[in-house]
């Protein structure tokens, strides 16, 4: 406390370590510490492999680098199987963002303080509740904003909230704006599961504002701009939102 002089210190420690966090917090406070009350242990659930339990008797324990290597060429394969070398730009570069963003995404899904199976294999898939899926979408935001941006049939359109009529964008409208409060309760809980699960369904309503709002073919140069700046608010919202669960945002994928 005398080199950090925190508000709030926080363990994030395995479940199986209550019994310690509870001794330690209960001395500190008998020896009086007035910032004892500030030290908080977050409960983390046991994180398992789909073959058991980690035991490092056993030598069944992941090694942390050797995890990201696994998957950062996992994620090589897919991008070389795609055919998306070229489009990417440095395979290895955004391949290693996959990785991250795949490890990071699978492991704060889930509450904290639940035990879960990591899956290497599921974590890389690219449909679903995974983080290259949401970088995917991501990258495919971007990649709608590069192409309709300078486009003609935009010219003179002012954006006017009023146009939005359909469900798809009011739905997509409203999930947007449940992002502060979505942060906030993720903060107040410590629960980043609360994010990922925001992130998911922002990219479904994303997914079928696409599907049912085209934008260049909107019908009028007033509602395509008005599109236009919707899809723009849902790049930066979910941006912020992949920031917060440490997933890397990529511009092409």
């Amino acid at each position: 406390h005398t080199d950090w002089d925190f508000n709030q210190l926080v363990y994030v420690v395995g479940s199986e370590q209550q019994y310690h966090f509870k001794v330690l917090f209960y001395v500190l406070r008998l020896l009086g510490y007035d910032w004892a009350e500030n030290l908080y242990h977050l409960s983390y659930g046991m994180v398992n492999l789909p073959e058991g339990k980690m035991k490092s008797r056993e030598g069944t324990v992941v090694d942390g680098d050797d995890l990201i290597n696994t998957l950062r060429d996992g994620a090589l394969e897919e991008i070389s199987a795609k055919g998306r070398d070229e489009a990417v730009g440095d395979p290895a570069a955004v391949a290693e963002k996959i990785a991250l963003g795949a490890l990071h995404y699978f492991l704060l899904q889930v509450s904290p303080t639940k035990d879960m199976i990591f899956n290497p294999k599921e974590s890389l898939a690219f449909t679903g509740n995974t983080g290259p899926y949401l970088q995917y979408m991501g990258a495919r935001i971007s990649s709608i904003l590069r192409k309709v941006a300078d486009d003609p049939s935009l010219a003179g359109g002012s954006v006017q909230a009023g146009l939005l009529t359909h469900d798809a964008e009011w739905g997509l409208l409203k999930i947007l704006g449940e992002f502060p409060k979505q942060t906030l309760r993720a903060a107040q809980n410590q629960d980043p599961s609360v994010i990922t699960g925001f992130i998911y369904d922002l990219s479904k309503a994303f997914s079928r504002f696409y599907h049912d709002c085209p934008i260049l073919a909107a019908g009028s140069p007033d509602l395509a701009r008005t599109r236009l700046e919707l899809v723009r608010a849902c790049r930066i919202v979910l941006k912020n939102a992949l920031d917060l669960v440490l997933v890397p945002f990529l511009e092409s994928m």
